[in-house]
């Protein structure tokens, strides 16, 4: 699985991928290079990613921690 976070590179992986048999997603996010302002901000942009980014992660993986059992 290949998983894209803009518009651009989704189109870019499916060309990429045109003969493979390979699962393209697209995960649209927020880009955090765009963010101004101070830097706990522009940081909390980026965490913010990140911790969609994880859960998204977890998702797929049916991800079940440790002691959960």
């Amino acid at each position: 699985m290949i998983v894209t976070l803009s518009p651009e590179a989704h189109h870019r992986a499916l060309e990429f991928t045109r003969n493979l048999a390979t699962e393209v997603v697209y995960w649209p996010t927020l880009d955090p290079t765009a963010i101004e302002g101070s830097r706990e901000r522009i940081l909390d942009a980026y965490r913010g990613v990140r911790d969609q980014l994880r859960e998204r992660i977890k998702k797929v993986l049916s991800y079940q921690p440790m002691g959960s059992l």
